[in-house]
């Protein structure tokens, strides 16, 4: 008997979906009922769910590999004489398949951190788990009944219409998976954060246990963004190791955020009246994440690197929005949390010590995000308020950023001769 491939991937997609469920499920009863064996069975739950996530991706690598185009993702993006190295990276060439991997990775971070015996005090693996799940839950939805990687196509081609050229690079098979990574990794130090702030917790786990979570999510998005530019730079008609285009500023804006977070991370346990601007870093830098993939899906903007238009950008828009509505609702509620060292000379910042150097620094790339985010942005705000659409050109950013560069440089240079103080 003839196995329905196509079927077999949909329905590692559905198990999928409701062993995350059921992960989730398992959670609450175990916290709610001090039951370690349900607790146990939880983190069972999520490994089952990452090993049907990683079938669904083997059946369509495998498709790939076999020119099985009964998958109609296969058939859009292969055909039979493309190297076997570009069957294997197709699988991120489209919407859905992208999509998959994300999924992937965030499921394997789901593993990792239950594995962490460090995170298992006050059941803050589940926790945190339990918030990767949700996210895991709407991309499980948005593949099965949106983008659909196992879409069986309606009459089987003899070949396929192949990988677009520009995708057949060195670029391809390194840039994407890393950028995706780095993308996944910032959910944790997010979860991380509100697992603590809806406890109305006064510690300080939040910060320790994210540093090294952001630390390996920067350097992902680090490489991400250089094997991008290089890529770039090899291909015609992409405008060169950067742009300024909207996709390729979509990576970098959570870079910025992300590297002022790393510095704070580093003097909020000394300087507690800083934890206000490493939670609400820990938020942005994840925010801007979705808002990235968002501009990439959405067709909101013009971009020789995105994606189609289509339903899937204005998802990741709910996505964002319900998110961001969370994370102000935790910054107000407990503001009182950023409060407990308001005593005299606590809040102060010695400029001419490391923590000034820290603070200036991050400033000056906060106000490079909020100018590259306006540069990206206005297409759209002109759109919105002149009834025209206005792009701004290479230039401007270039006129923006540089200014900022050059003290945030002399700050690099002049700070590690500095001191703590305070």
């Amino acid at each position: 008997m003839k196995i329905n491939m196509v079927g077999l991937g949909a329905g590692a997609l559905t198990l999928a979906l409701f062993t995350g469920v059921y992960a989730v499920y398992l959670g609450i009863r175990g916290i709610k009922n001090q039951k370690k064996s349900l607790l146990n069975n939880s983190r069972l739950a999520t490994s089952a769910s990452t090993l049907f996530v990683f079938l669904a991706v083997l059946i369509l690598v495998t498709a790939f590999l076999a020119d099985d185009f009964r998958f109609s993702y296969v058939a859009r993006n292969s055909e039979r004489r493309l190297p076997v190295i570009f069957k294997i990276s197709a699988l991120w060439a489209g919407q859905a398949g992208s999509l998959l991997l994300w999924l992937f990775l965030l499921s394997i971070l789901a593993v990792l951190v239950h594995r962490q015996e460090k995170y298992r005090e006050g059941y803050l693996d589940i926790k945190t788990v339990a918030v990767i799940h949700v996210l895991r839950i709407l991309f499980l939805i948005l593949l099965l009944f949106v983008t659909k990687p196992f879409e069986k196509t309606a009459a089987l081609p003899g070949d396929g219409f192949g990988l677009n050229p520009m995708l057949q690079s060195l670029g391809m098979i390194v840039h994407p998976p890393i950028l995706f990574l780095g993308f996944s990794g910032f959910i944790v130090p997010f979860a991380f954060t509100a697992v603590e702030f809806l406890a109305r917790k006064k510690s300080i786990k939040w910060l320790q246990f994210s540093r090294p979570w952001v630390l390996f999510s920067w350097a992902m998005l680090t490489v991400g963004i250089i094997t991008g530019g290089q890529w770039a730079y090899n291909e015609l008609g992409w405008g060169g190791y950067w742009a300024w285009d909207p996709v390729e500023n979509a990576s970098l804006l959570p870079w910025l955020t992300a590297t002022a977070l790393l510095h704070f991370l580093r003097l909020s346990p000394r300087k507690k009246s800083t934890k206000v601007w490493s939670f609400s870093l820990i938020m942005l830098t994840f925010l801007l994440t979705i808002f990235g993939t968002f501009l990439t899906r959405s067709g909101i903007l013009d971009s020789v690197h995105a994606f189609a238009s289509g339903a899937v950008g204005y998802f990741f828009l709910a996505v964002l929005a319900v998110l961001t509505l969370f994370s102000l609702y935790l910054g107000f509620s407990r503001a009182a949390l950023f409060t407990e060292e308001e005593a005299a000379g606590k809040n102060k910042i010695n400029w001419l010590s490391k923590e000034g150097g820290i603070v200036g620094g991050s400033v000056l790339l906060l106000l490079i995000f909020a100018g590259v985010f306006f540069g990206t942005m206005f297409p759209l705000f002109s759109r919105w308020f002149l009834g025209r659409e206005m792009v701004l050109d290479e230039s401007f950013f270039n006129r923006l950023t540089v200014p900022l560069f050059l003290p945030l440089f002399l700050i690099l240079a002049l700070s590690p001769a500095a001191g703590w103080l305070g």
